[in-house]
């Protein structure tokens, strides 16, 4: 997801790649990389809800999305995640491997989802990275996405 333009806008029909997650689970079925990924996905879920349990209070505005019915931006997006000051994003790569991406801005929480993030069963699927062109101005282009996919968190 961070080398996405939202700007570009969407990717017209005839030309969108199939959804790589919903791929993944076609061609590999109950085989041992489907259930390391999908090892991987319940990890992301389970350090994504912690995570929303320590920013809630601090945290105004989120943007958040599920990528797994619509392909119109990105077909290698699973889910996004991100508030002003952490960013956590689940990709299936071009080789149908699930991935994960983070990054911190001022996060007073950091040692702690550090933590998480390396306990998570993630092994090797796991990249700190920095948000092109600046976590500020990527957290703030997210903003601008449909209403439905920017709230505040709650309990």
């Amino acid at each position: 997801m961070t080398n996405n333009n939202s700007n570009a806008g969407m990717i017209p029909d005839e030309h969108r790649l199939p959804i790589r997650v919903v791929v993944a689970k076609r061609k590999f079925g109950h085989t041992s990389q489907q259930q390391d990924n999908e090892r991987a996905e319940q990890a992301y879920y389970k350090v994504l809800k912690v995570v929303k349990q320590l920013l809630h209070v601090d945290e105004p505005i989120v943007f958040e999305k599920a990528y797994t019915q619509d392909n119109s931006q990105n077909a290698y997006s699973i889910h996004a995640f991100i508030s002003n000051s952490f960013y956590l994003y689940l990709e299936c790569d071009h080789c149908y491997i699930y991935q994960v991406e983070y990054a911190f801005h001022n996060c007073e929480h950091d040692q702690t989802i550090r933590g998480l993030l390396n306990n998570a069963e993630l092994p090797g699927r796991l990249k700190e990275v920095t948000l092109i062109p600046g976590f500020t101005s990527f957290y703030h282009e997210l903003l601008g996405e449909p209403i439905q996919y920017v709230h505040k968190l709650t309990r």
